[in-house]
């Protein structure tokens, strides 16, 4: 044993010298790089993940195909062909499928998670444009707007098994789990103005069991879980003035009408204060709500106010000021703009914001400057910039591997980012290919191969390195405690 003790001893001391000289501490250029550049379809746009098997699945929307990325090797290892323009995918937990709106095609594509291939084609109504999941049945509904009708599909059979017809071209659709109700705006045409209705399906029996009035074009649905009620953000068109309509969501009655401003863009629920935000791109301001459907604040913002995003993190809530290049930052708690954020040009498309929550940093896309603006929610300011490719449109964020993963539509590529203050690796890791050095003493070639491991470890964390393998060992195990005391921990 004693042996053994003072070979490792000497081989740990190699080791960390070889790390200090080999893989010096990084200065940190961007604290988020980009790890790879996936080539995926044509027109890649809408992105999600799938627990079940923790891939990543891409519609490519001109190339009619699905590409799958797996989150170990984060390489393409399916290309899955679909229909027609695939326009949305969404995941179903209650059967682990995948279903793909296929716009060109009218039909819905079903993934088998385990197969990772087509198990059903689901004819469904004109142009599918959106899919949703209820929760409270286990069905999924489609818009189709090219034929004024919602498909409802059955998880089980992955069959139509009702379809609705609203007065016109359903969009968007909002689900309420609590009270089993589908909501989907549409517009009536004819005469001065346009006239726009809210739909309402009951989940329990899939009909239409009220078609609510509520002015023009109902841009965005919103659900307050406090008061029940629907909130329709409806722009200034005709005769018909920019304001926000609510619906109570037990009675299906038009309960407020409240003026906004002009061209009512976005709703967003905070529920830190339980207020509802309407962003009015004309006016350039953010009204609040209150759980009464009272205007409490008007909040100025910079230029164009359009999509927004609440931060659990820190309570604020973002504003894209889009034509612009910022960001701004409402803290919720005084409803004041307590920053403006610079970030690179949004132009052309709308900023898309997740939150990573691994770090609570802040990813916004930058579809115009090709990068993603990297905002620290404890100070709100931009640590780093990062480039990716051309016109990334949307991101989301992967809890197994917790890497983003971003869709750049006009280079047919994915972008993957890793955050380098969040190491992925576990302490366990480490500790494991010590004590294999330290179980294999006389092994030399094993002991190389795990010192290049460690270094692989450290280099891949981005962490300054005697502090990292400090950290990386902390813990009550007795092979790592004695390597602590190697290293001066």
């Amino acid at each position: 044993m004693n042996i053994n003790y003072s070979f490792c001893t000497i081989l740990m001391v190699i080791i960390y010298l070889n790390l200090l000289i080999v893989t010096p501490a990084l200065e940190r250029v961007s604290a988020n790089p980009v790890i790879e550049s996936v080539n995926v379809g044509n027109a890649p746009r809408g992105i999600t993940f799938n627990p079940i098997n923790d891939d990543v699945y891409v519609t490519n929307q001109r190339s009619g195909e699905v590409s799958v990325i797996d989150s170990l090797s984060n390489t393409v290892v399916d290309t899955i062909p679909v229909g027609g323009s695939p326009v949305d995918i969404v995941f179903n937990p209650s059967n682990g499928n995948l279903y793909v709106a296929n716009r060109g095609s009218n039909e819905i594509s079903v993934i088998d998670s385990l197969s990772n291939t087509v198990v059903d084609t689901i004819p469904v109504g004109g142009s599918p444009v959106d899919i949703v999941f209820n929760p409270s049945n286990g069905n999924l509904y489609v818009a189709n707007r090219g034929s004024n009708e919602i498909s409802v599909i059955d998880s089980l059979s992955n069959t139509v098994v009702d379809t609705i017809p609203v007065g016109g071209s359903p969009w968007p659709l909002l689900v309420d789990s609590v009270n089993n109700k589908i909501y989907t705006g549409y517009v009536v045409l004819g005469g001065p103005s346009v006239k726009g209705n809210v739909s309402i399906i009951d989940g329990s029996s899939n009909t239409e069991i009220d078609s609510v009035e509520v002015g023009g074009f109902p841009r965005d649905l919103e659900f307050n879980p406090i008061n029940g009620d629907i909130y329709v953000a409806i722009p200034n068109s005709g005769e018909n003035a920019g304001h926000v309509s609510v619906i109570d969501g037990t009675t299906n009655r038009l309960v407020a009408t409240i003026p906004v401003g002009i061209n009512t863009y976005d709703l967003e629920f905070n529920p830190s204060s339980n207020n509802m935000y309407v962003s009015n791109s004309d006016t350039h301001d953010v009204y609040v709500i209150d759980t009464l459907n009272r205007v409490i604040d008007t909040i100025p913002i910079e230029r164009y106010p359009t999509t927004m995003y609440f931060n659990p993190a820190n309570d604020n809530v973002y504003i894209d000021s889009n034509n612009s290049q910022s960001v701004s930052v409402i803290d919720s708690s005084t409803n004041e703009v307590i920053k403006s954020v610079s970030v690179g040009d949004g132009v052309d498309a709308n900023r898309v914001m997740i939150l990573n929550p691994a770090n609570n940093y802040l990813y916004v896309t930058n579809f115009a400057s090709d990068n993603i603006s990297v905002i620290d929610s404890s100070n709100n300011d931009v640590i780093s910039t990062i480039p990716v490719d051309h016109g990334p449109i949307d991101v989301i964020f992967n809890p197994f591997n917790d890497y983003l993963y971003v869709t750049n539509i006009e280079s047919d590529t994915v972008s993957i980012i890793k955050d380098a203050s969040s190491p992925t690796e576990e302490p366990k890791k480490i500790i494991d290919i010590l004590r294999n050095i330290i179980q294999n003493p006389l092994d030399i070639t094993n002991s190389i191969d795990s010192a290049n491991d460690i270094k692989e470890v450290l280099t891949d964390n981005n962490r300054d390195n005697d502090q990292l393998a400090c950290n990386l060992l902390d813990s009550g195990d007795e092979y790592a405690s004695n390597i602590r005391k190697i290293l001066n921990c």
